[in-house]
This record gives structure tokens, sequence and C-alpha cells, in this order.
């Protein structure tokens, strides 16, 4: 995985927050050739966008990115490691209602783009 030193801007965290689709295809339309900008981290949080958007159990704007081509394997630096896969099922776990249904769609869909992510060429 490429080194990510770009820094998630605070419009981008904030829309997610928000649950602006708009802004985030902006974002994502300027981002979309660059794999560090696509893959930025916030520096406070140490989270992607796709970080965000499952915390705040946005599925539409998680759905958005992650077929967009965000890493979705991306390590966490600030949870010891853990996948971004294994975030979301963290906070399924005491998750409720409309919520856990939101993130149970995240992972589902996670899962399958780490099933069907390409094998590298040896």
């Amino acid at each position: 995985m490429p080194d990510i030193k770009e820094e998630l801007p605070q419009e981008v965290s904030e829309a997610i927050s928000q649950g602006n689709m708009k802004i985030i295809k902006q974002w994502v339309a300027r981002a979309q050739q660059d794999y560090a900008k696509l893959n930025a981290v916030d520096p406070l949080h140490g989270q992607t966008a796709l970080d965000f958007a499952i915390v705040a159990g946005h599925s539409g704007i998680a759905s958005y990115l992650i077929t967009q081509g965000v890493d979705v394997q991306y390590p966490h630096v600030k949870h010891k490691g853990r996948s971004t896969l294994e975030l979301a099922q963290d906070l399924c776990g005491d998750a409720k209602g409309a919520k856990k249904a939101a993130l149970q769609r995240i992972i589902d869909q996670l899962q399958e783009a780490i099933n069907n992510k390409p094998k590298p060429k040896m």
C-alpha cells in the first residue's frame, strides 16, 4: 500500500457527517486520479472519508466511496492497525435499529469489494 500523507479536507469530513452527497461527489471528482487524495486521512482522528461515513452510519456515502475506488483495507494507525472492515464490524456490534442495518449494508459492501479486488501480479 502506498504511503498516504494527504490530509482529508475538513469540508469533506463535515460534509460526510452532514450526509451532503453533493460535496462528497465534487471532492471525489477532484481526487479521483490521485490515490493519496482519494484516501486522505484526517490528521486529528486518523480516519479516511470512508471511515467517517461508517462512523456516521451513512451507507449511501460509504457505498459511493467504495464504488469510486477508496482503499477498503486501510490500516488505522490510531486504531491499533484495525482495517476499515473491522471498524465497521465493531461499530455494528454496538449499534441498534436503523444504524445497525446501515452498518451491515456497509459491511456487506466492504466484504464484496475485498473479495473482488484484483490480485497483484507476481
